[in-house]
């Protein structure tokens, strides 16, 4: 006996369709959550920036800060060096962004195994091929979701303590991509429960 939660059996095209734009949608969140990731450094892309009428911009990255003048490298300072303190006149503010940018190392990791597996398990739907059985899949929908929040909210930390040095900071690059890929995975678990990804199936 198949047991499919009522009310939520669509037509098999449909459901490729569903299921196609699962993908993309498991694809943008990948893609944008490396390039948050690859603000690592600062260098190009920050979290949080500082420019001033004349062109000149501070970087604040998971791992440290890059000013620019005029587009030439003037200063590259890790939140964990003695002179980041001397550099952010709130001295909490090094210690702050070096433990949330730690932090958000971590579960960007962790979240970009499990947004993998999640569009594994899509792809070999697509092929027609067995994937993650139902629990596994919910579980790994939730993961990505709760990573991906973790990462925008914890910078938060960061963004408020240098906020303390200057209120012309703005949340930045890398900060927006996570959260457009955190709002992209509530997206996916809606359109994967109406598609049936997460009906409990059983035979006798």
């Amino acid at each position: 006996v198949s047991l499919i939660l009522r009310d939520r059996q669509i037509p098999n095209k449909m459901a490729v369709y569903l299921n196609v734009l699962n993908i993309l949608l498991l694809t943008i969140s990948m893609v944008f959550a490396l390039v948050g990731l690859a603000a690592i450094d600062a260098q190009r892309i920050g979290w949080s920036q500082i420019e001033n009428d004349q062109g000149n911009t501070i970087n604040f990255g998971l791992t440290g800060l890059e000013s620019t003048e005029t587009g030439v490298v003037s200063l590259n300072v890790n939140y964990d060096d003695s002179t980041c303190s001397t550099t952010l006149p709130n001295s909490d503010a090094c210690n702050r962004c070096e433990q949330s940018g730690d932090a958000i190392i971590a579960f960007l990791v962790f979240g970009l195994a499990a947004n993998i597996a999640a569009l594994y398990h899509n792809g070999a739907k697509a092929g027609n091929q067995s994937g993650l059985s139902s629990i596994p899949y919910i579980f790994v929908s939730i993961a990505v979701t709760v990573f991906y929040l973790l990462c925008w909210t914890v910078w938060q930390r960061c963004q408020e303590a240098l906020e303390d040095n200057n209120d012309d900071i703005e949340l930045h690059t890398g900060f927006a991509l996570l959260f457009i890929s955190f709002i992209l995975m509530p997206v996916v678990v809606i359109i994967s429960y109406f598609n049936g990804e997460y009906s409990a199936q059983s035979s006798s």
